[in-house]
């Protein structure tokens, strides 16, 4: 026999149990009764017909009882069962005649059985002859019912186990996403053994999910080619894999702006020094300063203005503020950070700073990194020196 899987389907009937069953269509004849059911016409009558004065049918739960009443007693007496289906006799399993025919099992049992013989006529009909332990006028026989088949499959195997197949895959094997979005994978298989299947998922080696269905949420920051490794398992060594290739593509987020401090004065002359200190970072790891820019302004009255000039892939920016005329304002700050691609979010700096005339000034702001981990600082140093009669400072801002 060649290797692979078999089935072996098994077929049983069991009687004398309480099956409840249908009405059986039956009739009397000259002497005996005939019973239609859904399996067999079945025929049960008296070869002492001749004797008969009644003879019944009585359906209980499970079962007919068919009784015949002679005018005379008698202890030996000889009965005919005829079928439309083959008889097959068993009573070599009990103490009296049983038969099977169709789904139908027909029993001569009696109360008064002392012994029985029988004789096949054709394989559709048997001699009965029944012995009571007495002379007796009426003989009860208490039975015909229906089988209850009971049907049962047994599965083997022949030969070597053989590996299960992935027979359909989703989506398309090369493919590209962009990070933070999701992604369903999909797997079917089948096992020529009919093994039971498990089926896991791997992004880059790492186990993230064992079901038929996965949905894969693309890393922050995974800009690049992966891989996703579909196993297929029939529990044993034997397996069978799927690779897709996947392109992450990166979406630029904005940078996060996250404080802006001075030093704590509450008035600011011309002839003082004065700090401010701007840090932040950014989501996608873009942490060069040569590709960022820094934006700070000042607020008199309702406008904002700029305090820096912004200048992209370089180190330095540069300045002027003319503080002409500006004498008794307060000032509010702001600032905020470009990655390169876009700007990120204003910090304001709510408390103000109070302007006072004094002598014009030119100073150095220098903007350097401040804490570690993508935080990037910005200072600013104001020192002063007379440079004539027109107010004005100068201000370089610088790494």
């Amino acid at each position: 026999m060649p290797n692979g899987t078999y089935s072996i389907n098994y077929y049983g009937e069991d009687d004398h149990t309480a099956k409840s069953i249908k009405d059986y269509v039956n009739y009397k004849i000259e002497k005996g009764f005939i019973f239609y059911t859904e399996s067999a016409n079945i025929g049960v009558y008296s070869k002492d017909f001749e004797q008969l004065i009644n003879y019944e049918t009585i359906k209980l739960l499970d079962r007919y009882s068919f009784n015949f009443e002679y005018y005379n007693n008698k202890k030996t007496r000889t009965y005919t069962l005829i079928s439309s289906e083959d008889i097959y006799d068993r009573s070599k399993l009990y103490s009296f005649p049983s038969f099977v025919t169709g789904n139908q099992w027909l029993d001569f049992n009696t109360d008064n059985l002392e012994s029985y013989k029988l004789k096949s006529i054709n394989p559709k009909e048997f001699e009965i002859t029944i012995t009571t332990i007495k002379d007796d006028s009426k003989t009860i026989f208490k039975s015909l019912g229906g089988l209850n088949s009971v049907n049962e499959t047994y599965t083997f195997k022949i030969g070597a186990n053989q590996a299960p197949i992935i027979d359909f895959t989703s989506p398309n094997q090369t493919m590209s996403m962009y990070d933070g979005y999701n992604q369903s994978f999909y797997m079917n298989g089948t096992d020529f053994d009919n093994d039971t299947l498990t089926y896991t998922y791997y992004y880059d080696g790492v186990l993230q999910h064992t079901g038929q269905n996965y949905t894969f949420l693309a890393p922050y920051n995974a800009h690049g080619e992966h891989n996703i490794t579909g196993i297929l398992s029939d529990g044993s060594t034997k397996t069978d894999s799927y690779y897709w290739n996947v392109t992450i593509v990166n979406l630029n987020r904005p940078p996060v702006t996250t404080n802006l401090t001075r030093t704590p004065l509450t008035t600011w002359y011309e002839n003082i020094n004065a700090n401010l200190y701007c840090s932040g970072y950014d989501i996608d790891n873009e942490t060069q300063p040569v590709n960022w820019s820094v934006e700070i302004q000042y607020k008199s009255g309702l406008l904002w203005q700029d305090l820096t000039e912004t200048f992209y892939n370089t180190n330095i920016w540069t300045s002027n503020m003319d503080l002409t005329g500006m004498s008794g304002d307060t000032l509010s700050f702001r600032c905020r950070i470009n990655d390169g691609f876009e700007w990120g979010n204003y910090i304001i700096l709510v408390d103000e700073v109070t302007i006072h005339p004094a002598y014009s000034a030119m100073g150095n702001i220098s903007i350097y990194p401040s804490g570690t981990n993508k935080d990037y600082g910005i200072k600013v140093s104001c020192g002063l020196k007379t440079i004539g009669t027109i107010p004005q400072k100068s201000i370089i801002i610088q790494y």
